[in-house]
This record gives C-alpha cells, sequence and structure tokens, in this order.
C-alpha cells in the first residue's frame, strides 16, 4: 500500500495472465478498485463467464505469456503487479521468473500449489505472494459446512480467531447491555442488528448501533481469540463451573481389596482387546497343567526316577522331541503303551503352543507395521458433515472439520490411500448413485465438493428432495451460476469457489499480505495484513479514524521493532493509538473496504462533543480522556475546560473537532463515567 498522493499514473495498472475462471474474476475484483487491467491468454474464448468483462479490460493480448516478448508487449515495465493465474504451475512460475527479469520492482501474485517452493522463491525475490485457490476457499466451505454461530477462524501470530454471530434469546445474559461495554482482552463486538442482515456486512462496524442497550431477538457478531488453550465462552463457563482442583495432601493409603479388585479390572481389560492372547493363556495354563503332571508321572516310571530328569523329559515332550525319547524301537517297546500314548499327547500339545505363540507374534509384529494404515472407521450415525467428492478442495475440507472436532464421512468415485486421512470414514462408489445408500436425513450437513458444477447440482437437488433440514453447501466455479442457484435453492449456502479466491489475489496485488478469507452472508470478508510505509497516507491517524473511516476492524499492531507477544498477553488494540512508518497492522476488512484503504477514502467525520459542564475534581481526568481519543495535546485538551461551556476542538490553530459517531459516543461516555456533563452532536441534525 502506497501513498495516493504518490502513486503515477503507471503504477495503477495491473497485468493479469491466463482468463481462465479465475483470471476473470480476478479482473472483476481489480476492476472494483478503478485501476487499468490488462490480460494475456494464449487463446480467447468466444464467450465469458464474467459479464462485461471485455470493459473492464483496457487491452487483451494474444499469447505465450511465458515469453519476455509477449510480456513487454503488454507492459510489464509499467505494471505494478502481475497475476500469473494458468492452471499449470509450471507455466506460472516460468513467467514469473521472466517477469521478474524485464521488470524487478513489480509484485508477483501467482497460482502455485508449491508451498515449499513458494517460501523460496518469496525469500528470494522480495515482493512475491503466492496462493493455491482450493486452498483459500477451502476454510469457507468448512464453516459453511458446521452449520453453528462460527462465520470465521484464522490465525495470526500463532493465536487462533475466530469470529461468531449469535441471536439473543429471553435467557442471554448479554440482554440489556450496551455491545461496546463487551468488549475485552479476548473478545470485540463487531456489529448489532435485528432481522436480516445488512449488505454489505461491514457497514455495521463502529456504528451507532453497538451504543445501544441489546434487546431481545437482536443479533450480534463478534471476534474473539483463544486464550490459555480455550476460547473466551469456555473460560466463562468454567468459572461458572469450575472443575474440582487436585488434592496437594498426602494420598491416603488404598486398601489391598481395592488393589487386588483393578489388578483384576485390568486384566480382564486386557483380555478382552484380543482374542488370540485369549487362547494363547489357555494353552499355557493346559501346558503348565501338563508340564506338571507329566512330571510326577515320568518321576514315578522307573527310567526317570530323578524329578529333573522327569522334568527335562516332559518339557522335551511339549517341545516336539517324543522321537528323541520313544524313538528307539528297541528302547520303547519296553514302555507301555499308555505312556507312549500320553507322550504323544504332549507333544501335539506343545507343537500347538508353539503355534499359537508365532500367530500371537506375528500379530503383533503386523500391528506395529500396519500401525500407519490402519483400516478405517464406521460412517458416523447422526449429525455428521458429508463430503461428497474427495479431491484436494474436499481432502482440504475434511481435514478441516476433523481437525475442529466435527465427525465427517467422505464419498467419493475413487478410494483413498490409507495413509490419507485414515482417520476419515470413506464411502466409495459411482455419484450419484452411492448418495442412494446414505442416510442423507441424519447428517447435519452435506458438501457437494465435486470439480463438476452440474454434478454438485444434481446431488444436491436429490439430497433436498429426500431430506429437508440437512443443511446443503454447494460448490460453484460461475458467480452467474451460482447467483441462479441462490434462487433455485434459497436454503442452500452457495459459494463461488474462484470469486472466493479472486478477492484475496485482487488484495495481494495492492501489496496486502491476505491471511485469511471466510464467506459473511453474501459478502466475502479478508483478513490482510499492512506494512506502514514512510509518507503513506495512514501515518498519524488514529486507529479509531482508521477503524470508522474504512470500515475495517483492527486486530493486531505492532510497533516497529517489537516483538508479538506471547498468547496469553495479546490483546486487541486500542483504538487510541497513532499509527507510525514501519507499523504492522493486521484488520478484518471487506474487499470493498480495502479499496478504500488503497484509494485513502475516509468516510467524512460528522460527529463533535460539546462540554456543559464538569465538577472541579473530572478537569484532569477528563482532559486525559479527550487528549487520549481525539489525538490533542494535553495541555490544549485542560484549556476547554477554563471555558465552559465549549465544543471540543484540536489541531493548530484549534477548530471544532470534527470525529465520527462511534469517537464521539466512546468520548462521551468515558467523559460522564468522569463526572463531565457531555453531549454528541451530529452536524447535520444537531449543529445544521
Amino acid at each position: 500500500m502506497q501513498n495516493s498522493q504518490m502513486q503515477t499514473v503507471l503504477s495503477d495498472r495491473f497485468l493479469v495472465c491466463g482468463l481462465g475462471n479465475l483470471g476473470q474474476h480476478c479482473v472483476a475484483a481489480l476492476a472494483n478498485f478503478g485501476v487499468r487491467v490488462r490480460a494475456i491468454e494464449r487463446t480467447i474464448p468466444s464467450g465469458w463467464d464474467v459479464p462485461d468483462l471485455p470493459a473492464m479490460l483496457e487491452q487483451v493480448i494474444q499469447g505465450d505469456f511465458c515469453r519476455s516478448s509477449i510480456l513487454q508487449q503488454a507492459g510489464i515495465a509499467d505494471c505494478r503487479a502481475i497475476l500469473l493465474l494458468a492452471g499449470d504451475d509450471r507455466i506460472n512460475l516460468k513467467a514469473a521468473l521472466a517477469a521478474r527479469l524485464l521488470n524487478p520492482a513489480v509484485r508477483l501474485v501467482v497460482r502455485s500449489n508449491r508451498p515449499h517452493l513458494n517460501d523460496l522463491l518469496a525469500r528470494q525475490f522480495g515482493n512475491f505472494v503466492a496462493f493455491e485457490p482450493s486452498r483459500l476457499s477451502a476454510m469457507a466451505f468448512a464453516l459453511a459446512a458446521l452449520q453453528d454461530q462460527t462465520i470465521g477462524a484464522f490465525e495470526i501470530n500463532g493465536v487462533a480467531y475466530r469470529v461468531r454471530q449469535r441471536s439473543l434469546q429471553a435467557d442471554d445474559p448479554w440482554l440489556g447491555d450496551i455491545p461496546a461495554n463487551l468488549n475485552n482482552r479476548s473478545r470485540l463486538i463487531l456489529g448489532r442488528w435485528t432481522g436480516s442482515l445488512p449488505l454489505p456486512p461491514d457497514s455495521l462496524f463502529y456504528g451507532s448501533s453497538i451504543m445501544e442497550p441489546l434487546r431481545l431477538g437482536d443479533w450480534v457478531a463478534y471476534v474473539e481469540m483463544r486464550r490459555g488453550g480455550r476460547w473466551h465462552e469456555w473460560e466463562a463457563t468454567a468459572t461458572l463451573h469450575p472443575t474440582r482442583p487436585m488434592l496437594t495432601t498426602a494420598p491416603r493409603s488404598t486398601p489391598r481389596w481395592q488393589l487386588l479388585r483393578s489388578l483384576q479390572q485390568a486384566a480382564r481389560s486386557l483380555l478382552h482387546r484380543s482374542r488370540l492372547l485369549q487362547i494363547a493363556l489357555i494353552y499355557a495354563g493346559a501346558v503348565l497343567g501338563l508340564l506338571l503332571l507329566g512330571t510326577v508321572i515320568l518321576r514315578h516310571y522307573s527310567p526317570y526316577r530323578d524329578w529333573f530328569d522327569a522334568f527335562c523329559n516332559t518339557a522335551l515332550l511339549l517341545l516336539g522331541g517324543y522321537a528323541d525319547l520313544f524313538g528307539d524301537p528297541a528302547q520303547s517297546s519296553a514302555v507301555p503303551r499308555w505312556l507312549r500314548l500320553f507322550g504323544f499327547s504332549l507333544t501335539v500339545v506343545g507343537t500347538g503352543l508353539v503355534g499359537v505363540l508365532y500367530a500371537l507374534l506375528t500379530e503383533r509384529l503386523l500391528s506395529l507395521r500396519l500401525r500407519f494404515s490402519p483400516s478405517r472407521p464406521r460412517l458416523p450415525d447422526k449429525d455428521h458433515v458429508l463430503v461428497v467428492g474427495m479431491g484436494q478442495v474436499g481432502q482440504q475440507i475434511a481435514r478441516l472439520l476433523l481437525q475442529s472436532g466435527q465427525s465427517v464421512a467422505g464419498l467419493t468415485r475413487q478410494g483413498l490411500d490409507d495413509n490419507t486421512l485414515g482417520d476419515l470414514p470413506l464411502m466409495v462408489g459411482k455419484l450419484p448413485d452411492t448418495l442412494d445408500r446414505v442416510e442423507l436425513e441424519r447428517a447435519k450437513s452435506i458438501v457437494f465438493a465435486t470439480d463438476d458444477e452440474i454434478a454438485n447440482l444434481e446431488m444436491a437437488l436429490m439430497v433436498r428432495q429426500a431430506s429437508l433440514s440437512t443443511g446443503l453447501v454447494i460448490r460453484t466455479f460461475d458467480r452467474a451460476f451460482s447467483d441462479t442457484l441462490v434462487g433455485l435453492l434459497p436454503d442452500a449456502q452457495v459459494l463461488c469457489a474462484y470469486a472466493l479466491a479472486a478477492e484475496a489475489f485482487a488484495g495481494a496485488a495492492f501489496g496486502e499480505n491476505i491471511l485469511s478469507l471466510y464467506r459473511w452472508g453474501r459478502t466475502t470478508m479478508l483478513v490482510a495484513e499492512y506494512r506502514i510505509e514512510p509518507g503513506d497516507t495512514l501515518v498519524d491517524l488514529l486507529l479509531a479514524e482508521f477503524a470508522c473511516g474504512y470500515g475495517a476492524v483492527p486486530l493486531l499492531h505492532e510497533r516497529v521493532g517489537r516483538k508479538a507477544l506471547a498468547d496469553g498477553e495479546l490483546d486487541f488494540p486500542c483504538l487510541d493509538r497513532h499509527l507510525r512508518s514501519g507499523d504492522r497492522l493486521v484488520v478484518l476488512a471487506s474487499i470493498e473496504g480495502l479499496r478504500r484503504i488503497e484509494r485513502g477514502e475516509l468516510a467524512p467525520r460528522s460527529w463533535c462533543v460539546r462540554l456543559h459542564s464538569a465538577s472541579p475534581q473530572a478537569d484532569f481526568e477528563g482532559a486525559n480522556a479527550i487528549a487520549r481519543i481525539t489525538g490533542c495535546s494535553l495541555a490544549h485538551a485542560r484549556s476547554l475546560f477554563q471555558r465552559l461551556p465549549t465544543l471540543v476542538e484540536a489541531g493548530e490553530p484549534p477548530t471544532v473537532c470534527a470525529m465520527y459517531e462511534y469517537q464521539a459516543r466512546s468520548l462521551v461516555a468515558s467523559l460522564r463515567q468522569r463526572l463531565v456533563d457531555a453531549e454528541a452532536l451530529c452536524w447535520a441534525t444537531d449543529l445544521g
């Protein structure tokens, strides 16, 4: 992001290479920023998936964008960024190398599925970012499949964040509270509304509605961070219902009968785990009994009067040594037949024991060898998410759902390797015929994630006819087709994968680092990272002015040279901070919000604060509040209390301080806590 006054005409040009479905959506997303876009395509299609696409393009050049001559013809030397969006990673990376040689300053935004190579190129080239569209959109599909209050999830500095929305019921503890007062170290209120979600949702950010008490039926959206391994709501539950602490005193001695009972239970548990182990123990007991019996019998037979000889000969028979004792006909004829028959029985039983021991050892070795390729579990009975289509996107969706603790089942045309999602129940068969064998009505939701959007539609219609309660999430690749499906299946969540990814590619083209994205209603929300540069339009802005003026929510603000705080110490940034050159800022915004930030289009400030009176002890704390929230000097803020009543002023020379409504109302609330009588005024209605 650069200073809008320093941008030249040439820096406002972008080059898109590859006008497939993703490329066309990227052109549309860039066009929303009001920039000039050129494109290179090997074969110009006869029709476009995005309506009016030619009108969004300054020029379309036909040719191979891996060739330097084609890139030069497209004006690569004058471009601010180039987006390489072919479906082949090799082509994109070759073109990236050629573009870097022709323009060392151009920003490279590459479609690539090679994470390790992407990291190496980013360190080598600089000003380089690469995405895989399927991975960008997988989180949005997984969140839609959960069918719960969570609408977004991401990580910053290794700390987990999630965005949630909830409807207030009669027993909700938030009823009557002012949303802005619910903010704390782990939670930040984004907005509140009644009825349907306003469009765009970011219009709720820092609006007047979060300064009014909550009522029954209101909706509240908030972002919270996971602190100490728990979410804020879980912490509240743990506080209300604390777990019993472990005893720190010396433990009492355990009765002997309890120890014996514990050993008995452990032995039973061990026996129930393996049928083969049970057989082995039975054989071992039988052999031990035969060993004792044989020793006694042979001891009383005259040739083996010694106990040790009797024991050794019995063991020899059990190990298959019948021929060693009774193999000589001359000697064996003198031995009674019953004794020879008894010896033969010992040999048979002993041979069986050896076989069982071999089987037990083989089972143990095979279980160790096949530990990393176990058999897949059975399909869940109910409340599971069914992912149809286990390609790259389907696997990523299933992996995210499993990580969240949600029970998942997969449905695919071809099986997966045992080492791929080995803990995922999987049904293999021809689609959509296999759907008939799945109990759809018991599923929580179904995600149709195949690469064929028509097949996804067909299966969604089949499910809707069979079940009216199961949630549907449909993957498409065409925005117009998605809009049509929304009208056909209004209760389904239809997500255009390329439209989701295109907004991340477009945001990255302007220099932002896109950390994550999710879908909120019909708007794509982005988590973007900024590095504030010298001369930037953001320098010296208050975070409150940034948040209210651009409609973006600051999630993290780091001063230059300071490391991020560890988990447990990280807080949402205070809005009274000033932005400085070199700062790192992570924000939550829509693509429209990023466009406003890029172009420096702050919303007009239309509010101010009037001071009526103050208690004698309120001057100092009241002046501190004014200086902190408005950014004026402390000396000037103190001077305001010498001429009450007055409007809050700031600047040099002092003028009436124009604020955003959220700022003005926050200042009034802070002043009233300090016994200062103040009110927020709107220029148009109260002072017009």
